[in-house]
C-alpha cells in the first residue's frame, strides 16, 4: 500500500506540469490582449505597452510560464488583472459554492440512482428495468445546459417554486439556501443518477449469477438477507470507483450550470476569466481542478483497496 501511494504521488507531478503548460499555452493563443482590455478603447499604444510590461506580458512565453510556475510553487497564485484581487481570495470565495453544489448533486444522484439500479438488477428485463433504461438514455442524451434552461423556465419563471439563480449561505438562511440549491443540484444530479442506476443494475445482475448466491438460496436464506448481506455488498463495491470519477467530473463540469443559475462557483469564475482574458485566474482554476480530480481518484483507489481485501494495490 505504501509503495503504491508513493508511485501515485509521483505520477501527480508530470500530470500537473503538463496540464499547466498546455493551459498556459492555449490561453496565449486565444485572440485578445488583457492589457488592451484593461486600458480601454481610448488608450494609446504607449499606454498599452506600459501596461503590458507592468503585467509581465511583454516577456517571452517560456519566461512567463517559469515565473508563474515559480510563484505557484511558493503558494502565490497571482493577482487578477480584471478584479484587482488575489487569486487565492477569489478561489476561496468560489470553491465552497462549487463543493456545496457538487456534494448536493452527488447525494441526490445516489438517492435516486442506487435504489433504482438495485430494483432493476433484481428484476432484469421487467417493465421497471425497461423504464429505467429509457430514463437513463434520456438523461444522458439531454445536455445539461438544455435541461437547466427547461428547469429554469418551468419551475422558476412559470411556477415560481424556486428562485431563478443566485446563492444564499446556509448559515444565513437555511430555507432560502435550500431553495436556491435545488434546481442546479437537480440538473447535475439527474445525469449522475442515470450513470449510477445503470452501473448498479449491471453489477446486481452479475452478482446474482454467482455461485455463492445460489448457495445462499440453497440454504434457504430469505430473499432480503441474500440481497442485503451477500449481493448488495459486493455489487456496490465497484461503485466506489464510479463515485470518485463522477465527483471529479461534477467538480470541474459545473461551468454551464453555474452560469445559467448565477451560481458563484469555480465554473463561473473560470468563465468570467476567459471572457476577460484574465489568464492568471483561469490558470489557477484549471490547475486546482486538475489537482483535485487526481487526488480524488487516488483516494478512490485507496478506499477501494481498503474495502476489498482481495486487492493488493502494491502489486
Amino acid at each position: 500500500m505504501g509503495r503504491y501511494l508513493v508511485q501515485r504521488l509521483m505520477q501527480l507531478v508530470p500530470v500537473v506540469v503538463i496540464t499547466s503548460f498546455v493551459v498556459f499555452l492555449l490561453l496565449r493563443l486565444v485572440p485578445g490582449d488583457p492589457a488592451r482590455l484593461l486600458a480601454g478603447a481610448d488608450a494609446t499604444e504607449e499606454q498599452i505597452t506600459a501596461l503590458r510590461k507592468d503585467l509581465g506580458l511583454d516577456a517571452p512565453l517560456p519566461v512567463q510560464y517559469v515565473r508563474w510556475a515559480g510563484d505557484v510553487l511558493t503558494g502565490d497564485l497571482g493577482r487578477s488583472y480584471i478584479k484587482r484581487r488575489t487569486v487565492t481570495e477569489l478561489v476561496g470565495n468560489a470553491l465552497p459554492a462549487t463543493l456545496e453544489l457538487t456534494i448536493a448533486a452527488m447525494l441526490l444522484a445516489g438517492l435516486i440512482g442506487v435504489p433504482f439500479g438495485i430494483l432493476a438488477g433484481l428484476r432484469p428485463n421487467s417493465p421497471f428495468d425497461l423504464a429505467l433504461a429509457g430514463y437513463s438514455s434520456l438523461a444522458l442524451g439531454i445536455p445539461n445546459f438544455l435541461l437547466a434552461i427547461i428547469f429554469l423556465l418551468v419551475f422558476s419563471l412559470n411556477l415560481g417554486w424556486f428562485p431563478a439563480g443566485g446563492r444564499i449561505e446556509f448559515l444565513e438562511d437555511p430555507f432560502r439556501a435550500w431553495k436556491h440549491l435545488v434546481l442546479p443540484a437537480t440538473v447535475l444530479g439527474i445525469t449522475s443518477a442515470a450513470v449510477y442506476s445503470r452501473f448498479v443494475r449491471s453489477a446486481m445482475v452479475e452478482v446474482y449469477s454467482m455461485d455463492y448466491i445460489r448457495t445462499a438460496r440453497a440454504k434457504g436464506l430469505a430473499g432480503r438477507t441474500i440481497v442485503l448481506r451477500h449481493a448488495l455488498r459486493n455489487a456496490l463495491l465497484p461503485l466506489v470507483t464510479v463515485l470518485g470519477i463522477q465527483f471529479g467530473r461534477l467538480l470541474g463540469g459545473t461551468v454551464v450550470v453555474e452560469s445559467i443559475f448565477a451560481w458563484p462557483g469555480m465554473g463561473r469564475l473560470a468563465l468570467d476569466a476567459i471572457r476577460g482574458r484574465d489568464y492568471v485566474v483561469f490558470q489557477a482554476v484549471i490547475l486546482l481542478l486538475v489537482m483535485a480530480s487526481v487526488v480524488i481518484n487516488l483516494l478512490t483507489d485507496l478506499l477501494y483497496g481498503a474495502l476489498d481485501p482481495r486487492i493488493r494495490l502494491g502489486r
